[in-house]
């Protein structure tokens, strides 16, 4: 491993170890997980704190985490889930993010359209990319 990698690692790992360090006071580490298992099982998180990747989109009267872009462009509102989040924001909507909330299907968003929701939200950011990772290779080395 060269040491551009090792220092990406940090890089990366270090931005983690922020993220843990700003969550509410007594929040519990969030579970991993998929939109998929959240919506195939949804009673299994039921309440539970979560991490998740999808797709955002906001604008009124849609705050959604969805599956793909595709998903999110035809408006399958059941391969998403409701984010209870106040006001826009732009640097997140129309990109894959990260989400950290808590999970319920007990309720169901907008016009009831949603098979649940993500609540409390922690964490809502940008997900980072294979482009970001391949930026952090060495360049090929000259011939």
């Amino acid at each position: 491993m060269t040491m551009v990698r090792i220092v990406g690692v940090g890089i990366l790992l270090s931005g983690s170890v922020v993220a843990m360090q700003t969550r509410p006071a007594g929040s519990k580490e969030a579970e991993r997980v998929s939109i998929i298992q959240l919506i195939a099982t949804p009673e299994r998180y039921e309440g539970r704190r979560i991490l998740v990747k999808g797709f955002c989109h906001l604008e009124f009267e849609e705050q959604a985490l969805y599956l793909s872009r595709e998903d999110s462009d035809t408006m399958n509102s059941s391969n998403g889930l409701w984010l209870v989040i106040e006001g826009k924001d732009d640097d997140v909507s129309d990109r894959f993010v990260v989400v950290e909330g808590v999970f319920t299907a007990k309720e169901h968003g907008h016009l009831g359209a949603w098979p649940g929701e993500i609540q409390n939200i922690s964490i809502l950011e940008r997900a980072g990319t294979r482009a970001d990772y391949q930026a952090l290779r060495p360049p090929p080395p000259k011939k």
